[in-house]
């Protein structure tokens, strides 16, 4: 019975993606604090 199989498989795969897109972002704070500050202002808008 592979019921648990997929539910359990994307919520691994979203808790990775979000944990990738966070990284990134740090790495994007440390390297480009201009691209990542230009980024997130225009996320907030």
């Amino acid at each position: 019975n592979r019921d648990w199989f997929y539910p359990s498989l994307l919520f691994f795969m979203s808790l990775s993606f979000f944990h990738i897109s966070q990284v990134f972002k740090l790495l994007l704070l440390k390297q480009f604090p201009k691209v990542s500050s230009a980024l997130s202002s225009d996320a907030e808008e």
